[in-house]
Formats: C-alpha cells, sequence, structure tokens
C-alpha cells in the first residue's frame, strides 16, 4: 500500500501571486509570438501571398511538419481537457482559449486558461 504525500501548504505561493504570475505570462505569451508575426508580415508585405507564405513554411521540412502536427495534437486535447475542466469547475468565458490558440498559439491559450481556472477558484 503506497501512501499520498500532500505538498505542505507553504510550498503553493498565494493566490495574489498566481494571479500575478499567470496574468504576467499570460501578457508575455501574447507579445512575443506575436513578435515573429509582426516581424514576418513587416519584412515581406500583407497580401495573400505573404500570407499563404507563411503558413507554407510550417511544412517546409519534416522537422516542421513534425512540430507543426505535435503543436495541433497538443491544441486539439488541450481544447478538450479545458472544455471538461471549465464545466467541473466553473470557470467561464473557457471558449475564449480556442480563438487565442487559434490566432496566437497553445503557449498563449494555456496561462490564459489558467490565469481564468484561477479566477474562477473562489478559495483564497
Amino acid at each position: 500500500m503506497s501512501s499520498t504525500r500532500v505538498p505542505s501548504a507553504g510550498l503553493v505561493p498565494s493566490r495574489r501571486v498566481r494571479l500575478s504570475v499567470l496574468a504576467l505570462l499570460t501578457v508575455v505569451s501574447f507579445v512575443a509570438p506575436n513578435a515573429f508575426v509582426y516581424r514576418w508580415f513587416k519584412e515581406n508585405g500583407v497580401s495573400v501571398a505573404s500570407t499563404r507564405a507563411f503558413f507554407a513554411h510550417w511544412t517546409d521540412s519534416l522537422p516542421a511538419s513534425q512540430l507543426t502536427l505535435d503543436l495541433g495534437l497538443t491544441t486539439g486535447t488541450f481544447w478538450l481537457w479545458s472544455f471538461w475542466d471549465a464545466r467541473r469547475r466553473g470557470v467561464r468565458g473557457w471558449w475564449t482559449v480556442i480563438p487565442a490558440t487559434s490566432g496566437v498559439g497553445i503557449c498563449f491559450g494555456v496561462p490564459l486558461y489558467l490565469l481564468l481556472r484561477e479566477l474562477a477558484d473562489t478559495e483564497a
């Protein structure tokens, strides 16, 4: 029979700290990837052709295709889990992770959902 250890409450930061860290990660995770997108369109112009070229690079090579598939599967899994988790925990606005992840990336969707989840938690 194995025993399960519960970590000391002293190891968990306060709700204020958790909210601050998650808010910071959400902002950074929005700005950083979009800086690359901005740079691409600044260098290549904003057009249908430059947009097609941008997305074509996602599958230019086997490693790029593998990474794209990995991120796609991760995103789908995250959407499903966040839907279930949000229903169980009463997280309002959970659906915002879908456009956030689609428009920016999983790096933005996850901290955004965790922030929403923390905000929904009524325990201090």
